[in-house]
């Protein structure tokens, strides 16, 4: 990849970030500029940085069909940035405000954008649900199962609902990501700059580090620990398994034992309040019950789940015989306290702020914020201009992965409303279930 690729993939990156740090103090733009402004970049960023495929050097040149999809996104997804007004206003799947040509081209290549770029961050298994949804929604009348035929849409029509209405791809899932989801996710990139990650793998070694099974219990912990700032399995898995499976290994856990360990580990980080997965905003959204709250309802399924895994691996270290780490190798809890402390003080604001009432948006800024202040109380702490400008880059690279599935995700609500696909289900169950 040339230098030029790499400053350019940087430039998108913190541009994306300081557009939702921007955007979480000065209020957020209209719904189809919020929602399309971050897609558009995560999906240049993904063909500039992504191989279409998965065995060709991360090094390698950028092929010209990669820049020819980069620069399709910024006309096709642009329409819908700078045309919000427009949108918000028509009357969609009307003859009044028809679609034309243009819109139908700009709709067709968007979609293919954005399953490619899915193809290329998750895999297919994803882009096929959202295409057995677009084929449910056009050729549904020909379904005989009373419960799930339906009247059938023309492309047009479909076209229409899914790339021109706040129903599809601009939905509530990609809004609820476009708004909330990577400021917290951006949060949780200056924390790791900050050192956060560390600290609590530290914090984690100096309480059970020594114990039976310590390696496998300190996954435990440290991936709670995390995950309630980062919200994210993989970005759980990536902080805390290079230093955890290793570990493991070295003391006598099996390879896939131990991948296994830090596997349910991290997955248990994105139920962890405060800072949770994209299920729980989209929770809240479509409830609209406040966040809190369900970080709230979410804190004792989290910690049954984590109390569960640690008694297991408790069991089974004592059932093997696996020893912790070497008494000499466990840090000190006061001298980890001491050079750390103070790095637990933005999750504690985060939650503060959460608690006090301010809005999730709000919340996450001022705990930004408050993370690059505290991080100056110490010298190995400190975020700098360089560091301040890699937790951007950080950040928007971590959340590339949810932007794009939460639109592709939008295919499948909107299949689901366009359809009543969603009233029918419920009816089915509830008449399967005879009312019970």
């Amino acid at each position: 990849m040339s230098l030029f690729a790499k400053y350019l993939i940087r430039s998108l990156a913190i541009g994306m970030a300081s557009f939702h740090i921007y955007t979480a103090y000065f209020g957020t733009f209209y719904p189809y500029t919020q929602r399309s402004l971050p897609l558009m970049l995560a999906l240049i960023i993904t063909f500039l940085s992504k191989r279409a495929r998965k065995d060709a050097p991360e090094d390698a040149p950028i092929p010209i069909y990669d820049w020819a999809l980069a620069a399709l996104t910024i006309p096709a997804i642009g329409y819908i940035t700078f045309n919000s007004d427009y949108l918000a206003n028509r009357w969609p799947m009307t003859t009044t405000f028809a679609v034309t040509d243009l819109e139908i081209l700009f709709g067709v290549i968007t979609t293919l954008l954005i399953f490619e770029a899915t193809r290329r961050v998750l895999g297919w298994l994803l882009v096929i649900v959202a295409v057995v949804a677009l084929l449910y929604t056009y050729f549904g009348e020909y379904v005989t199962i009373p419960t799930l035929t339906h009247r059938g849409y023309s492309f047009e029509h479909m076209l229409d609902y899914l790339y021109l209405t706040d129903n599809g791809i601009w939905g509530v899932a990609l809004g609820v990501t476009a708004t909330y989801i990577v400021l917290f996710i951006i949060f949780g990139a200056f924390a790791e700059k900050a050192g956060v990650s560390s600290f609590f793998i530290d914090l984690s070694n100096s309480i059970a580090g020594d114990t039976k099974g310590g390696p496998a219990k300190v996954a435990v912990f440290s991936s709670a620990l995390i995950g309630s700032v980062t919200g994210s399995t993989v970005a759980n898995v990536y902080t805390t398994g290079q230093f955890t499976i290793p570990m493991m290994k070295r003391l006598g856990y099996k390879p896939h034992i131990a991948g296994a360990i830090e596997a349910l580990a991290s997955n248990g980080g994105q139920i962890m309040p405060p800072i949770m997965g994209a299920a729980a905003f989209i929770l809240a959204a479509y409830s609209g019950v406040p966040y809190i709250d369900v970080a709230l309802a979410s804190l004792i399924p989290a910690l049954l789940y984590f109390g569960g895994l640690f008694w297991f691996i408790h069991l089974e270290a004592h059932k093997t015989g696996l020893a912790g780490i070497p008494t000499e190798e466990k840090p000190s809890l006061k001298k980890v306290l001491l050079k750390g402390g103070h790095l637990i003080s933005p999750l504690l604001v985060l939650i503060g702020f959460l608690i006090y009432g301010f809005s999730p948006v709000r919340a996450a800024f001022y705990a930004i914020v408050f993370t690059v202040v505290i991080s100056w109380v110490s010298k190995e702490t400190r975020i700098g201009p360089k560091e301040f400008l890699e937790a951007l880059e950080l950040g928007a690279k971590n959340s590339v992965l949810i932007i794009i599935t939460t639109a592709t995700v939008g295919f499948i609500i909107g299949g689901f409303l366009i359809t009543g696909l969603g009233l029918n289900a419920s009816s089915a169950i509830i008449q399967f279930s005879g009312g019970n």
